[in-house]
């Protein structure tokens, strides 16, 4: 079988939402995964699956970028590997398995991110993370919707849930988030691939985790209220779309008890 080569660019541009907004379309054309930094993004792609629409997006953005060298499969974990460093944030640490054990007193989630998004990184990880302290999941059921890398999930799990469902559209992050239940000898998480269509088979959540986009959240908000019997956690989104956010929970019933801003993202709990 022929080895797959990676595409490998690296992007000039200092971190903004805008920046975020850029990978996420970039990531719709194929790119895998970024490595970021102070100057910019450097980003990774299947150049056997990605097309040419990703140079019309720098191009739209009018940003500079620089071709580097392709990266042989054989290169490619290594490479990646060493873009990933642990997280250390509130009482949680995220690391690969790669990565020394976590400092004690912390809670361990490992997290081997293959590309897909939630490795703890980005703010709205860290926002839902931040939120989850203010609840009580012991003995609880769980959803989250969006779940990536599974690592709200997982963590659900560790402060005391006693069953999760989880759910994801990507069939990448589907696979990874069954990958990381298991690293992380999770007995109580269950992975479905799939979107809100799921939610009525279904227990009642008594916490329910989203942490998807502004339009997503919008359009299946309903679904999560009628699912939901407790808390909803929601991020995803910038503070600006906030008050939109905030009056598709209101028609739920559903009051802002909580947010937390993080570099213009927001996590909102709502009750």
């Amino acid at each position: 079988m022929e080895k797959r080569t990676y595409g490998h660019i690296k992007i000039r541009m200092k971190p903004s939402p805008r920046r975020d907004t850029l990978a996420a379309l970039l990531m719709d054309e194929g790119f895998l995964g970024f490595e970021e930094s102070d100057e910019g993004l450097t980003g990774f792609f299947d150049k056997q699956k990605a097309g040419e629409g990703w140079k019309k997006i720098l191009r739209d953005a009018g940003v500079t970028y620089e071709i580097l060298p392709d990266i042989r499969e054989e290169n490619w974990n290594s490479l990646w590997e060493s873009s990933i460093k642990p997280v250390d944030w509130e009482n949680v640490y995220i690391r690969a398995h790669f990565h020394d054990p976590a400092p004690e007193g912390k809670i361990e989630v490992i997290i081997d991110p293959k590309m897909s998004f939630g490795t703890g990184y980005h703010e709205t990880t860290k926002a839902m993370i931040s939120l989850m302290q203010s609840v009580d999941f012991s003995g609880k059921t769980v959803i989250d919707m969006g779940t990536g890398t599974g690592i709200l999930a997982i963590l659900a799990e560790k402060y005391g849930a006693k069953e999760i469902f989880a759910v994801d559209n990507d069939i990448w992050a589907y696979e990874n988030a069954l990958e990381n239940v298991a690293a992380n000898r999770c007995g109580k998480i269950r992975i479905f691939h799939g979107d809100a269509a799921l939610l009525d088979g279904f227990p009642a959540a008594d916490v329910f985790l989203a942490n998807i986009n502004k339009n997503i959240l919008l359009r299946d908000i309903p679904a999560y209220c009628k699912a939901s019997r407790g808390p909803v956690l929601l991020s995803g989104f910038y503070e600006t779309d906030l008050p939109d956010i905030a009056e598709a929970m209101r028609k739920c019933n559903k009051k802002l008890e909580k947010k937390i801003v993080l570099n213009d993202w927001v996590g909102a709990k709502f009750g």
